[in-house]
C-alpha cells in the first residue's frame, strides 16, 4: 500500500482507505472488517509475512503515512524476526523477498522531497535490518519507472552478498519520475520511464531465483538466474 491509496477518496468526500480497511466508507453501508493472519497482524496494518512457495518467505511492510501503524523500527524488529522464526523452521535455509512502497534507491525521483525524513532515510531501519538477515529480493515502489540494479549493501555499494533491488513503479500511473537521485546511476542495469508500462516477472525457484521484465503477457520462464544469500 502506497501513498496514492492512502489518499482521499477523489470526487466523494469520504474517508481515506486506511479508514475505510479500518471498518469505515463514505456512506457508512460497508465495512472491511480486520482480518487476523496467522502472524497476530490485522491485514489493514498492511504488515505481514507469509511463506509465498517452498522456500521462499514473502515480507509485506507499510512504509506510507508516515509509519502511522507501526514504526520503521518495529518492522525492521518484525522483518528480523520473522525471518529468522522461518529460516529457523526450515532447516536454516530459505530465500526471502521484502516488498514495500517506499524505494530506498532511486535514480528518478520526482525532488528532494522523496528523500526527507519520513520517505527513503525513514526506511533505513528497514533496509539495514533485511541487509543483516541477508534478504534476498527487495521489491520497491513509489517512483513511476521500472529499475533493476545491482545486489547492493547497506549503503547502496554493489556487493555479491547484496540484495537485488527493484523499482517496481510502471503500471500505469503518469509520468512524474524526475531526476533526482541517491544513487550513482553505473549501479542501475535496466530502466523503463513510467510511460513504459510493463510487469516484473519472477521466478522462484530451489535456492535461487530468475527474472524478467515484460511488456506483454508471456509464458516464457526467466532466463536469469541468482542463487539465494542463504540457499
Amino acid at each position: 500500500m502506497g501513498n496514492h491509496e492512502f489518499d482521499s477518496v477523489s470526487g466523494t468526500g469520504g474517508d481515506e482507505p486506511y479508514a475505510i480497511f479500518n471498518g469505515n466508507n463514505a456512506a457508512g453501508n460497508l465495512t472491511f472488517p480486520a482480518i487476523t493472519g496467522a502472524n497476530g497482524v490485522a491485514t489493514y496494518d498492511f504488515t505481514y509475512s507469509y511463506e509465498l512457495a517452498p522456500g521462499w518467505l514473502l515480507v509485506v511492510l507499510n512504509t506510507s503515512v508516515n509509519f502511522n501503524t507501526q514504526t520503521a523500527a518495529s518492522q525492521a524488529t518484525n522483518l528480523g524476526n520473522w525471518i529468522d522464526t522461518w529460516r529457523a523452521a526450515n532447516g536454516g535455509h530459505g530465500c526471502v523477498i521484502v516488498a514495500l512502497h517506499t524505494a530506498r534507491w532511486s535514480t528518478t525521483f520526482s525532488g528532494s522531497a522523496d528523500n526527507g525524513p519520513n520517505w527513503v532515510t525513514g526506511i533505513t531501519p528497514v533496509w539495514d535490518a533485511a541487509i543483516a538477515h541477508h534478504v534476498d529480493i527487495w521489491l520497491q515502489g513509489h517512483v513511476h519507472a521500472y529499475e533493476e540494479f545491482e545486489k547492493l549493501d547497506d549503503q547502496g555499494n554493489v556487493s555479491s552478498a547484496g540484495i537485488k533491488t527493484f523499482t517496481v513503479g510502471a503500471g500505469g500511473r503518469g509520468q512524474v519520475a524526475g531526476g533526482w537521485s541517491n544513487i550513482d546511476v553505473s549501479k542501475r542495469l535496466d530502466y523503463r520511464a513510467s510511460a513504459v508500462n510493463g510487469i516484473l516477472k519472477l521466478a522462484l525457484y530451489d535456492g535461487s531465483f530468475g527474472y524478467k521484465f515484460e511488456q506483454a503477457g508471456s509464458a516464457t520462464t526467466p532466463t536469469s538466474s541468482i542463487t539465494c544469500n542463504v540457499p
